[in-house]
């Protein structure tokens, strides 16, 4: 699997549709905590790319756009799953596997989100 890039552009509430450039995923988070970190990975390879961001915290009721792109050719990735890990502020993780940015490219956390460990480092 080739390695991915992440180019990030802060994007307004509305729905964003996949940029001109390929795949993009919308972020929103609809979750009672800012989120510090976004990782996406191919599915089921476990080599994540990870947004650090604790700078600029996305915060409850915000979104942002993220474009997959593939880091040696710098063209859009052509896989469509991808595994999403979340990281909350106060260490809360959300896992989602097999994420279909070509079907749903928008990506909601919600207080349903599953939850899947506690992260000391936040």
């Amino acid at each position: 699997m080739r390695s991915l890039l992440f180019v990030v552009m802060l994007a307004s509430l509305q729905s964003a549709a996949a940029t001109e450039s390929g795949h993009a995923v919308e972020i929103i988070n609809g979750v009672r905590g800012d989120v510090v970190s976004f990782a996406v990975a191919p599915a089921g390879s476990e080599r994540w790319v990870k947004l650090d961001m604790r700078r600029n915290p996305l915060e409850y009721g915000r979104a942002m756009t993220v474009d997959i792109t593939d880091a040696s050719t710098e063209q859009v990735s052509d896989d469509c799953l991808h595994d999403l890990r979340t990281v909350f502020m106060d260490g809360r993780v959300v896992l989602t596997r097999d994420f279909d940015i070509c079907s749903h490219p928008i990506y909601r956390l919600s207080p349903r989100s599953y939850y899947v460990s506690i992260d000391p480092r936040g």
